[in-house]
């Protein structure tokens, strides 16, 4: 569904990845990482930005790494 909807038209999109903790516990992290790559490759292909909002607590230090490795961080927010 995402894909599709990147390739429609020739615009640039937004996607806002809302739920990567539930779908990590769901799915396992390399499930995901490997979802979130191949929607990254896709993003590129089409004009198109996914934001992911994340947790970094609910991940080990491994996966936090190389989700900042493959995705640049926006922002990172520590606890108030």
């Amino acid at each position: 569904m995402l894909i599709g909807f990147m390739r429609r038209e020739d615009t640039a999109k937004v996607i806002l990845f809302e739920g990567l903790e539930y779908m990590i516990m769901e799915n396992g992290f390399e499930s995901m990482f490997k979802f979130l790559t191949t929607l990254k490759d896709y993003a590129l292909l089409h004009k198109s930005t996914v934001i992911i909002p994340i947790e970094k607590e609910i991940l080990t230090q491994k996966e936090f790494t190389l989700l900042k490795r493959e995705f640049p961080v926006l922002k990172e927010v520590f606890g108030e």
